[in-house]
């Protein structure tokens, strides 16, 4: 495949009165020292970051396996195109061990933001295969993980899907009596009706779609998120969504809410968190690093913590955060 050599696209133009409002605003954040809109994650919520991991590295995904923490996470080396990594962490969030999770069929692709899930008794991951930087297009796929001396994989697959698309990210795995399942979407308008909302789920074993109405979220398309927890006899999961309406030139915003469905098939959306959880921030994470992203925040994985829930996640495209988050956070 010959390597397409990206152009930087030519800013676009800022109409008059976007422009003065964006002056505006960059003076009233100057005269009052104000360095972001919103504070860094760490100061939302009470959070840590993981040491002992590539520098940079982001999207971590956490899971408990058989007596320790196992996480994979998403790490560049020198191009844009990234890897996984998997590692081992103590009781109290410490790298224990650490190494590259190589799918070596996909050697030379970027392979992107694991999700860590357990079916008929083992360890299995849902990965993003993409092309990127080269022609934008991405799979998902999942594989069994397992450990005889190091970290490695079997039964790699890319699941049925009833009209597979050329962009392919934000698979939620959902398992319910040894069948797996993904929400593909979570709010699809139905018919191009954005007041008709739907969830769509696809069992891919069974060659079948089961859809239901959606609850709204008003700060984006619901997206991904993690794997679902037990939660008073319902799934709970949390998410992230972005709206598009900050100043330039980052004009994006992330947010991670949470969303209870029911606890078998199709699994229905019965409650959504009424306002952010957690709001990504022009800071934090690793601003040295070339592919920062500011105002990012996205969480891959949940574990149960005393009351609460440790959220991993993403920060600005450059560090691994686990977030602690307790029921009245849930916002729901």
């Amino acid at each position: 495949m010959n390597e397409i050599v990206l152009q930087q696209p030519t800013p676009p133009k800022i109409q008059p009165r976007i422009l003065r409002n964006k002056l505006a605003l960059e003076k009233y954040l100057a005269d009052n020292k104000i360095v972001s809109q919103w504070p860094a994650v760490e100061l939302q919520k009470d959070s840590f970051r993981i040491e002992g991991l590539p520098r940079g590295a982001y999207n971590p995904s956490i899971i408990f396996w058989r007596g320790v923490f196992v996480m994979t996470y998403r790490y560049h080396e020198t191009t844009l195109k990234t890897k996984l990594g998997i590692a081992e962490l103590d009781s109290n969030f410490k790298v224990v061990s650490n190494a590259d999770l190589n799918f070596d069929e996909e050697d030379g692709l970027s392979l992107e933001d694991s999700r860590l899930f357990i079916w008929k008794g083992e360890l299995w991951s849902s990965f993003v295969v993409s092309t990127w930087p080269n022609y934008p297009s991405s799979q998902v796929k999942i594989a069994k993980l397992y450990k005889p001396d190091r970290w490695r994989y079997s039964d790699k697959e890319q699941y049925w899907l009833p009209d597979r698309q050329t962009m392919e990210k934000n698979h939620l795995p959902i398992i319910y009596d040894d069948v797996f399942n993904i929400v593909y979407k979570s709010n699809q308008p139905q018919e191009g009706d954005y007041a008709n909302l739907a969830q769509i789920v696809y069992s891919p074993q069974e060659k079948r779609e089961m859809k239901t109405p959606a609850l709204r979220w008003p700060f984006g398309e619901v997206r991904g998120g993690t794997v679902p927890v037990p939660y008073k006899g319902r799934l709970l999961s949390f998410f992230h969504s972005a709206l598009w309406n900050e100043m330039p030139p980052v004009t994006h915003r992330y947010y991670v809410g949470a969303v209870l469905r029911k606890a078998v098939p199709p699994f229905n959306m019965l409650a959504i968190s009424k306002r952010p959880i957690l709001r990504g921030s022009e800071v934090g994470g690793d601003s040295g690093m070339f592919h920062f992203k500011p105002n990012v925040v996205i969480p891959y994985g949940a574990i149960e913590a005393g009351e609460g829930w440790i959220l991993s996640v993403g920060q600005n495209d450059s560090a691994c955060l686990m977030v602690k988050i307790t029921e009245k956070d849930l916002n729901l």
